[in-house]
């Protein structure tokens, strides 16, 4: 049998991306892990910003720069 408790704070999320401190216009830069490329990388973390942006009503784009990932908040 469970218990029920009412009124238990909510511990703050912990990520690995600093998304919860960026404001429009900025940004941060990723590197794929090893043997992972750029392209796949992209896709990922792509869709990882853009289900964080649904959430919070945000947006973010990411371009490949120079085989590194780079996030930016647009909205």
């Amino acid at each position: 049998m469970y218990e029920i408790e009412k009124n238990v704070p909510l511990s703050p999320h912990k990520t690995k991306y600093p998304w919860n401190d960026m404001v429009v216009g900025d940004s941060f830069l990723v590197k794929p892990k090893n043997g992972q490329t750029a392209r796949s990388f992209r896709c990922s973390i792509s869709a990882l910003a853009s289900h964080r942006g649904k959430m919070h009503n945000e947006k973010y784009t990411t371009r490949e720069i120079n085989g590194n990932i780079r996030i930016w908040r647009v909205e």
